[in-house]
């Protein structure tokens, strides 16, 4: 983190053992040698039984604080250069207070120290996507088969349930996947460690901005040319579902949070049971009626709204 003051061990490729310090000025750091904010003599560091002990002696601050907030990372690195860690699980609870008065460690419980403004940042982007892209998205094509009931009194009521849900699935996800980017302009480690996420994002940002768009040029149904845009409709759309879904389980690996993907998954299932309970009331309903499709359904069951 910026501002912080480290000590580093790094293990060079000739085998040797180099122990330095490096104050952190950027998210973007390569933990450079450089000097503390504080006199630090004596700098070295041991392999021993495969644990790295740093070895330093330094000065302790002169308004009498004999206790300081330590953090650890590692190890990482790329040949030579000290890697980034991780951002999420065992890298963020890896800090504590440290006392040169008495010489005990206290770790700090994670429930009791304040977030920070990206921690924040961070939450709200994971919350306001898994609602969007992961659950309203998804509930917005189940909607949608809503039209195979016998609602003769409200004919338009799916597609009207099927739009509102999908367009605010839509801006909510443009307002998360912005909180996304910007995290990932603040911390190039991020970026490096998470490009798989982030090209996924910026896929169904793309993605879902073509379907609007499409909505938009929409031909009637009357159209020659109007099956080729039900295809296109349709493929675009469970393209969306997929990658979102997708995307939601790649941001609950990242952030360790368990409990939160098995609640997801419940969520997915109980969506499934729904369509397939819809999907069993349309086969039931063709069968005792006689109907091939309902009104405005095109015989391959792509959406056919005028």
């Amino acid at each position: 983190m910026i501002g912080s003051q480290a000590f580093v061990a790094l293990q060079r490729s000739d085998g040797t053992l180099e122990a330095y310090t490096s104050p952190i000025d950027t998210y973007g750091t390569t933990l450079v040698k450089g000097d503390l904010s504080f006199p630090v003599h004596d700098v070295s560091a041991q392999n021993i039984n495969g644990q790295v002990i740093i070895f330093a002696r330094f000065e302790l601050p002169m308004n009498g604080s004999n206790v300081v907030n330590h953090v650890w990372q590692g190890p990482l690195q790329d040949d030579d250069t000290p890697g980034s860690h991780g951002m999420s699980g065992d890298n963020l609870r890896s800090f504590g207070t440290l006392n040169f008065h008495s010489g005990k460690t206290v770790a700090i419980s994670s429930h009791n120290v304040k977030l920070n403004s990206r921690s924040k940042i961070k939450i709200a982007h994971g919350i306001i996507n898994a609602v969007s892209w992961g659950m309203m998205m998804p509930l917005g094509v189940v909607l949608a088969r809503l039209r195979y009931l016998p609602l003769q009194e409200y004919p338009a009521l799916w597609f009207n349930l099927h739009i509102y849900c999908q367009s605010i699935a839509y801006f909510l996800g443009i307002a998360g996947g912005g909180l996304g980017f910007y995290l990932g302009r603040q911390s190039s480690s991020s970026v490096k460690q998470h490009t798989c996420h982030r090209y996924i994002g910026g896929a169904l940002l793309v993605l879902a901005t073509l379907q609007v768009l499409a909505h938009r040029l929409r031909p009637s149904k009357e159209h020659k040319h109007r099956v080729y845009w039900n295809i296109y409709h349709w493929c675009s759309g469970y393209g969306t579902i997929i990658m979102g879904i997708l995307n939601c389980f790649k941001g609950f690996q990242m952030m360790e949070v368990g409990i939160w993907k098995s609640a997801y998954i419940a969520f997915l299932a109980s969506l499934a049971f729904v369509a397939a309970v819809l999907e069993v009331s349309r086969c039931y309903l063709n069968v005792n009626k006689g109907t091939a499709t309902p009104e405005g359904v095109s015989a391959n069951g792509i959406e056919d709204k005028a």
